[in-house]
């Protein structure tokens, strides 16, 4: 979906379609409350190559908020 397609790229600074530790450190320096990054990278790096490609953060962006969006009631992808 083009939302988390927007909210994704919003961090992926150098435009490679991945986030890399110092994008996602990023972008849950954005978010209060926001799960530590180890904890996020352990999470949603599925593959295991250092970085949390597109798929990656769509499948598993719940861990990127504090709570779920659907739990408070907001649409956080389109808040970024």
């Amino acid at each position: 979906p083009e939302p988390i397609r927007q909210a994704f790229r919003k961090f992926d600074s150098s435009r490679d379609d991945r986030l890399s530790k110092s994008e996602l450190a990023n972008l849950l320096g954005s978010v209060t409350g926001a799960r530590p990054l180890p904890t996020v990278m352990r999470a949603c790096d599925r593959d295991g190559d250092g970085h949390v490609s597109l798929v990656e953060y769509a499948v598993n962006r719940m861990w990127f908020w504090p709570r779920a969006p659907k739990e408070s009631g907001k649409n956080l992808d389109r808040e970024l």
